[in-house]
């Protein structure tokens, strides 16, 4: 197993439970990934104590870079999310390089509860309210699948540092963490104080609700696979009689086929379609929904090309 250790108290945790197994430690790799969207006396000096730990361990030792800034100034998009790409696909070459078959992150129930929130303000469906998986396909290649584990949700932050203090380690402090102008660190330094307080055990609430999110996001894809498009297009009445959801999910498979993004298939504009579709119209119009264009006729709804540029909005234009 490759660990992804960043040098927090939570990754730091995780590496001193696993190694404490000794059928355990011999099958470890302890990872880190350096980027450089930090100024790099910082993040050189948590690849140095990541390091130090794996060698109190007895533990092997795996390091990559990657350059997301390079990344973020190429093809624009949030900076964070380019460095957690980036930073998977790291760590599953490294996991290739070093012949383990998962990589095992310190996400726990905190975490959890924090991304359910921000999902929450996204508007997010059960997918995304699903919050954190506790398991993943991460890569597949001719060598072996490699999939990501979180063994940690269960655990809450004060677990991890507690467990590190036990066996008097000393973890670092990423000082981005104290951002509040980054959405995350504003939900945990001012949201999640004031949900505590209010319900002692949000944190493992947030869990299982996460889980009920994921049992209906599950059912949402079986159910949208019994209605695949047939040369690129469905009967119209069929997409009409579907709940709102369900033609979501039908849409989202056929952006994830394309590989096109679905964060701008909204609900908001899931719900225009489900307008057009049902309206009793018989007038041609072309529906811009996220990346897709599609031609709702008298009969049919019709994929076209992509959209151009993603649209947060359904917008219907009237054929001639």
């Amino acid at each position: 197993m490759l660990l992804a250790v960043s040098g927090g108290a939570d990754s730091a945790a995780l590496a001193l439970m696993l190694a404490s197994v000794p059928t355990l430690r011999s099958r470890l790799v302890i990872a880190h990934i350096t980027h450089d969207l930090r100024p790099a006396r910082q993040a050189n000096a948590d690849a140095r104590r990541v390091r130090e730990l794996a060698e109190r361990l007895g533990v092997a030792w795996a390091h990559s870079r990657v350059r997301a800034a390079a990344h973020v100034a190429a093809a624009g998009g949030n900076a964070e999310a380019v460095a957690r790409r980036l930073r998977y696909a790291a760590l599953a070459r490294l996991a290739r390089r070093n012949s383990c078959s998962a990589v095992v992150t310190a996400h726990h129930a905190d975490d959890q509860l924090e991304t359910m929130i921000m999902a929450m303000l996204r508007g997010a469906g059960p997918r995304g309210l699903a919050g954190i998986a506790e398991r993943r396909l991460l890569s597949r290649s001719p060598g072996g699948a490699v999939v990501l584990i979180r063994p940690m949700l269960s655990l809450r932050r004060g677990d991890s540092e507690r467990i590190c203090e036990m066996a008097q380690w000393r973890w670092n402090v990423d000082a981005t963490n104290a951002d509040q102008t980054r959405l995350r660190s504003a939900v945990r330094a001012q949201v999640i104080p004031v949900l505590k307080r209010l319900r002692p055990g949000a944190a493992m609430r947030a869990v299982d609700a996460a889980r009920v999110q994921a049992s209906a996001a599950r059912a949402l894809t079986t159910i949208a696979r019994r209605f695949p498009p047939r040369g690129g297009s469905w009967p119209r009445r069929q997409l009409a009689g579907l709940q709102t959801a369900v033609l979501g999910e039908v849409m989202r498979r056929e952006a994830r086929r394309r590989g096109l993004p679905l964060d701008a298939i909204t609900h908001r504009a899931i719900m225009g379609l489900c307008r057009v579709a049902r309206d009793g119209s018989t007038e041609p119009r072309t529906v811009t929904l996220g990346p897709l264009r599609i031609a709702v006729s008298a009969d049919t709804v019709a994929i076209m090309d992509s959209a151009r540029g993603p649209s947060r909005a359904s917008h219907v234009r009237r054929g001639r």
